[in-house]
C-alpha cells in the first residue's frame, strides 16, 4: 500500500473537481503535502486497496455505520484522520434533519469543514463539538475571483466547441429540481428523518415546476437571438432529463442546448443571464457579477424555502420569462444575494489556499493522533457495488485525467500562488482586519524606524556579527533574523521571512494610532532598550512586567491578578510579544484579567504567539514548554484568549517559516489584537443587565465569562435556567434534573412577565392563531400561558431548549426550531401575537438580527400583535427629548448623542449582541407589515431596554 498525505475524495466532478485540482496544487506547493483524488464510488476498490492515507477528505459525512463507501473508507483506515468537506451546507427544510450528522462517529470522530458560522451553528446543534469544526468559506465560490476565474474557456471557446453564436445572448439554466427524480430514495429519507408525505409534496411540486420552466426555456429558444444552455443537475441522468423533456414539452427548439459537459463556472462566466430555480448556481452567478432571476411560477413548499432565496430576484410568472431574460435587470453584482455571499459565504479571504493549509493542520493532527497504528480493516467484497453509472455518469474519470486536470491548473497558477515566506493559516478566522503592514523591508522600517538604525549600527554588510552591547534572546534572534535580511534592505520588494521581526513589527502596526505623546503602556514579558529607545521618541511612557525565565513553565497556581500590582484603567495600551508562551490556559485567563484590570476601558492589547504547526516528533524535547500550551487553531485562540471574556477581537495576522534547524524556526507565529470591553460589556446578563430583572439595580450576577463566545446551544447544555434568567439563585440550577426549587423561581418569573407583557394584548389581537415567543428558552412564559389555556408555540435557536421546554411545559402546541440561516419552520400568518423578551440582543450579527425581525413580521396575521424588547442605545444617550444616533454594521454598532459627530463603539458577542438603532428598527418593522403602535420602557434603570409594540398590516 502506497502512504499518502491526503485522499480527496470527489462526488460530482462538475461541482468538486476544480476545487480539488486546485487544493493539490498549493497543498503541494505550499506545504509539500501529497495529495491523491479518486471518485468516492468509482475508485472505491482500487483505493481501498493502494492508499494508506493519513487523511481522508470525504465530500459529505452523515454517517458512517450504513453509509455505501464511507463505511468501508472507515473500516479499512480506523487510525486515518476523517475529514468532511461537506459540499451541501445550506440546507432547506426538507433536508435539515436528512444532512445532519446523524451518528456518533460523524458527530466526534470527523472534522467538518464550514462555509461560515451558519453552518457551525448547525453542527454545534446536532452535538458536534466546536473543536471539530474549521470555518473558512465557499472554495467554489472563490473560483470566480482571480487568479482562478482565468483558468476556464473562454466564452469564443465554448461557443466553438458546442456549436454556438458567441454574438447572441447567452441564457444559462443550471436546473436542479432533484425531487422530480427522487424515485426509490423516498424511503431512504424518511429512514434519515425527512417526511413522506413532505418529500411526495416536493415530488409533486418539482415535476410541475420543472416542466413550466422546460416549457419556457423552449419558448426563449424559438427567438433568432438567444443561445439557451440548459444545464441538467449532476445526479440526473441526460436520458432521463430528455425523456421527461419529450414527455411533458415535445420538441426542442433550434437554439435549446442540452449540455451536461465541463464546470458549471465556466458556463456561469460565459452567459450574460443565468436562470434557475433553487439552484446555488445562482450564488455563484451572483458572485460572478452575472444577470440572474430566480424562476418561481408556483411558490415554494415551505420544505423547499431557504433564506437565501429571498435576495435572488424573481421570475413568477412564466409570461414574463422571455422579456425577462432578454432585457435584463437581475442585479448581478450589484444584488443583495451578491453581498450576502461575500460576508456569510466568503469573507474569510481565498478559501482554496485556506483550504489546502486546512489539510496540512489535518496531516499533522493525524500524525499526533495516530500513535501506535491500528493497522488496516478488511476490504470490501470485489462483488460490493459503489458506483452508479445512471446517476453519476458525468463523473467518470480516471487518475490520469487528474494529473492532466492538475497540470492545467497548475499552469493556470504560475506564479500567482508561489511559495511565499508569509501565508494566513485555518486558525485565524477570527481576523477582523487585514494587511496590518507592509511585509517588505521599507514597510516594517517605516514602522519601526530603529530597525534600520539598529542594522547599520550593529551588522555589517557582510551580514557578519560586528561587536555590540550584550542584547536579550529575542533581539538576538532578531539580529540573526536581520543577517539574513540584509542582502533585502536596498530594493525593500521581497518579503521578510523572519518570524521575530514579522511579529514584533506587527505589535507595533496594531499599537500605531494609539501611540502618541503621553501614552501610558504595558509590556509584558521580554522587552530591552531598543523598544524603550523607539517608545521614548514618541513619548510614550513603558511599564515592564517579566513573565518568568526561558525555563519555567508557569501555571495558574503561581499567576493571579495581583501579579499586576497596578492601579485599575491606568494604561491605555498593552503589548507582548511572545511573553505568554509558557503560561498555561489558567494562567493565561489570570494574566488577561490582571492586564483588563489595569487597562481603561477600550484599551488594547496586542500580542503574539507561536502556533506548532508542524509534526511534534521533531522537537526531541519532552520538556519543551512550548508544546502544551501550542496555540492550533481558532478554537484554541478562543479557549486561551478570548474564554476569560475580558477581551473581544479586533484583528489577527498570522506568520509561518519553515526555512531554518530549530523546532521554533518551523512554528507559526501569530499576532491578536484585542480590545477591552467597555463598562457593562463583559458580563451582561440577560435579565440583570439588558433588561434589569431579577433582583434589580445593583444585584450583583456572576455570569460565565466564556458566554461571551460560545453558542447559545453551549449555554443550553452547561446550565439553561440560568441561560435564560441569570440570577444569583440559578447559578447552580445545572444541566437538567432541576429542582423545585429552582423551577418554581423560573416559572414564577415567567407569569410575572407573561402578565405585564403579553397577556393585555390579547384584547386588541385577532381571535385565531397561536400566541407565538420569538426565543422560548426552556418555556419560562409559555407556561403562564399554557395555564390560561391560550394555545401557544415558541421558536428558538438551541435544539436543546427546546427539549427542555417540551419536557417542562408539555402543552404547547408548536415548537420549532430556527435553521441556520434563522428561518422559523412555521407557515406564514398563524400567529395574533408574537412576542420576544430578552433574546435579540444576544444576536450578536446585523444579518441575523434583520432575519429575526422579518421572520416574526412574517409568522403575524393581519392585524397581529407584535411585542418585541430590544436593546436601543438611542434611549440611553436622549437629551431634550431628542433621541440618540445609531449605526449599526454587522458585528458592531456605532453611537452618537444628539448632534454630536463623536460616537461610542459597541461590539457584539453572543452575550452583548446587537444594540439596534431605533430608525433601523422601525423601517425593519414597516418591510415587514408592521406599524409601531408605541414603545414603553422596560424599566427606569437600564434607558436602552425598550419594548416595541406595533400591528401588523390588514
Amino acid at each position: 500500500m502506497r502512504k499518502v498525505d491526503v485522499l480527496y475524495l470527489v462526488e460530482h466532478t462538475a461541482r468538486e473537481m476544480d476545487v480539488a485540482c486546485a487544493v493539490k496544487v498549493l497543498a503541494e506547493d505550499r506545504h509539500g503535502l501529497s495529495v491523491e483524488i479518486r471518485n468516492i464510488y468509482l475508485h472505491a476498490h482500487q483505493s481501498l486497496r493502494e492508499f494508506d492515507p493519513l487523511v481522508v477528505a470525504h465530500p459529505f459525512f452523515y454517517f458512517a455505520a450504513g453509509a455505501l463507501a464511507v463505511e468501508d473508507y472507515v473500516a479499512r483506515w480506523p487510525d486515518a484522520l476523517h475529514f468532511n468537506l461537506a459540499w451541501e451546507q445550506l440546507h432547506y427544510k426538507a433536508h435539515w434533519q436528512i444532512k445532519r450528522p446523524s451518528d456518533e462517529f460523524a458527530r466526534t470522530k470527523v472534522v467538518h469543514h464550514a462555509w461560515g458560522r451558519f453552518y457551525e451553528d448547525y453542527l454545534t446543534g446536532f452535538g458536534v463539538p466546536s473543536e471539530n469544526i474549521r470555518v473558512n468559506g465557499q472554495p467554489a465560490y472563490q473560483l470566480y475571483r482571480d487568479p482562478y476565474r482565468r483558468h476556464y474557456r473562454t466564452r469564443e471557446s465554448l461557443a466553438a466547441l458546442y456549436g454556438l453564436d458567441p454574438a447572441k445572448r447567452w441564457v444559462f439554466v443550471p436546473e436542479n429540481y432533484r425531487w422530480a427524480f427522487i424515485g426509490g430514495k423516498v424511503k431512504l429519507f424518511s429512514r434519515l428523518g425527512g417526511d413522506a408525505d413532505e418529500i411526495a409534496q416536493l415530488r409533486d411540486f418539482s415535476r410541475h415546476s420543472l416542466k413550466l420552466l422546460l416549457e419556457c426555456c423552449n419558448e426563449l429558444a424559438r427567438r433568432p437571438d438567444v443561445e439557451v444552455v440548459f444545464r441538467t443537475r449532476p445526479a440526473v441522468n441526460s436520458e432521463v432529463m430528455f425523456d421527461f423533456f419529450s414527455e411533458q414539452v415535445g420538441t426542442a427548439a433550434p437554439r435549446l442546448h442540452f449540455i451536461k459537459e465541463g464546470s458549471v463556472r465556466e458556463w456561469v462566466l460565459a452567459a450574460d443571464t443565468v436562470v434557475s430555480s433553487y439552484s446555488t448556481s445562482l450564488i455563484e452567478a451572483a458572485v460572478a457579477g452575472k444577470d440572474l432571476f430566480m424562476f418561481e411560477p408556483v411558490a415554494f413548499p415551505c420544505g423547499l424555502h431557504c433564506a437565501w432565496y429571498d435576495l435572488a430576484p424573481k421570475i413568477a410568472d412564466p409570461a414574463r420569462f422571455v422579456s425577462a431574460c432578454l432585457e435584463g435587470g437581475g442585479q448581478g453584482g450589484a444584488s443583495p444575494l451578491h453581498r450576502w455571499a461575500e460576508t456569510e459565504l466568503m469573507s474569510g479571504g481565498d478559501a482554496i489556499a485556506n483550504l489546502a493549509g486546512l489539510l496540512a493542520e489535518m496531516r499533522d493532527m493525524a500524525r499526533v493522533r495516530r500513535g501506535s497504528p491500528k493497522g488496516h480493516g478488511p476490504l470490501p467484497l470485489e462483488t460490493k457495488i459503489f458506483f452508479n453509472a445512471q446517476t453519476h455518469e458525468a463523473d467518470v474519470f480516471q487518475p490520469s485525467d487528474v494529473d492532466s486536470w492538475v497540470a492545467a491548473w497548475r499552469g493556470s497558477l504560475a506564479g500567482a500562488h508561489a511559495p511565499q515566506p508569509s501565508t494566513k493559516p485555518e486558525f485565524n478566522r477570527l481576523m477582523r482586519a487585514e494587511d496590518l503592514l507592509d511585509e517588505s523591508w521599507d514597510g516594517l522600517a517605516a514602522v519601526f524606524p530603529p530597525l534600520a538604525e539598529y542594522r547599520v549600527a550593529h551588522w555589517a554588510q557582510s551580514g557578519q556579527e560586528a561587536q555590540a552591547a550584550p542584547l536579550s534572546g529575542l533581539w538576538r534572534r532578531l539580529g540573526k533574523n536581520l543577517v539574513r535580511a540584509a542582502s533585502v534592505g536596498a530594493a525593500g520588494a521581497q518579503p521578510v521571512p523572519p518570524r521575530d521581526l514579522w511579529a514584533v513589527c506587527s505589535v507595533l502596526a496594531a499599537l500605531g494610532p494609539q501611540l502618541r505623546s503621553g501614552t501610558r503602556l504595558l509590556a509584558l514579558g521580554e522587552c530591552d532598550e531598543l523598544l524603550r529607545k523607539h517608545f521614548g521618541a514618541l513619548g510614550v511612557e513603558m511599564v515592564t512586567e517579566s513573565l518568568g525565565s526561558s525555563e519555567q513553565n508557569l501555571r495558574a497556581a503561581h499567576k493571579d491578578e495581583t501579579v499586576l500590582d497596578h492601579p485599575a484603567g491606568g494604561f491605555d495600551v498593552a503589548c507582548s510579544i511572545f511573553g505568554l508562551e509558557r503560561l498555561d490556559v489558567a494562567a493565561k485567563h489570570s494574566l488577561l484579567a490582571g492586564v483588563a484590570h489595569c487597562l481603561k476601558p477600550g484599551g488594547i492589547f496586542a500580542l503574539s504567539f507561536a502556533c506548532l504547526d508542524f509534526d511534534l516528533s521533531v522537537l526531541g524535547q519532552p520538556g519543551f514548554a512550548g508544546v502544551r500550551n501550542a496555540i492550533r487553531n481558532v478554537a484554541d485562540i478562543r479557549r486561551h484568549f478570548l474564554a476569560c471574556g475580558e477581551f473581544e477581537v479586533l484583528g489577527n495576522e498570522a506568520f509561518a517559516t519553515r526555512a531554518g534547524r530549530s523546532p521554533m524556526d518551523q512554528a507559526t507565529a501569530g499576532v491578536l489584537v484585542l480590545r477591552r470591553k467597555g463598562a457593562g460589556q463583559a458580563g451582561e446578563g440577560k435579565d440583570a443587565k439588558a433588561a434589569n430583572g431579577g433582583k434589580g439595580a445593583g444585584h450583583k450576577v456572576k455570569v460565565p465569562k466564556h458566554w461571551s463566545v460560545n453558542s447559545w446551544e453551549e449555554k443550553a447544555r452547561e446550565n439553561p435556567l440560568y441561560a435564560v434568567m441569570t440570577m444569583e439563585e440559578m447559578a447552580d440550577a445545572g444541566p437538567d434534573n432541576f429542582s423545585e426549587q429552582h423551577l418554581a423561581l423560573f416559572f414564577e418569573k415567567g407569569r410575572k412577565l407573561a402578565e405585564k407583557w403579553v397577556l393585555p394584548s390579547l384584547a386588541h389581537a385577532p381571535e385565531k392563531g397561536l400566541v407565538l415567543e420569538y426565543g422560548c428558552g426552556a418555556g419560562r412564559i409559555l407556561k403562564a400561558l399554557v395555564d390560561r389555556g391560550i394555545a401557544c408555540g415558541g421558536i428558538d435557536i438551541s435544539q436543546t431548549m427546546l427539549e427542555h421546554c417540551r419536557r417542562l411545559v408539555p402543552g404547547v402546541a408548536r415548537l420549532a426550531c430556527l435553521s441556520p440561516v434563522g428561518d422559523a419552520v412555521l407557515e406564514d400568518g398563524c400567529a395574533r401575537i408574537v412576542y420576544s423578551y430578552a433574546v435579540v440582543q444576544h444576536i450578536d450579527r446585523l444579518s441575523a438580527f434583520d432575519k429575526a425581525v422579518s421572520e416574526m413580521c412574517r409568522l403575524l396575521a393581519p392585524g397581529g400583535i407584535l411585542v418585541l424588547q430590544v436593546n436601543c442605545e438611542d434611549y440611553t444617550l436622549a437629551a431634550g427629548g431628542v433621541l440618540g444616533r445609531t449605526e449599526n454594521h454587522e458585528d458592531h454598532s456605532v453611537h452618537y448623542p444628539p448632534g454630536s459627530s463623536r460616537g461610542s463603539v459597541h461590539r457584539n458577542s453572543t452575550w452583548s449582541g446587537v444594540y439596534i438603532g431605533h430608525d433601523r428598527l422601525c423601517a425593519l418593522l414597516r418591510q415587514g407589515g408592521v406599524a409601531v403602535d408605541r414603545v414603553v420602557p422596560f424599566n427606569d434603570k437600564k434607558p436602552r431596554a425598550q419594548v416595541y409594540f406595533g400591528t401588523k398590516d390588514g
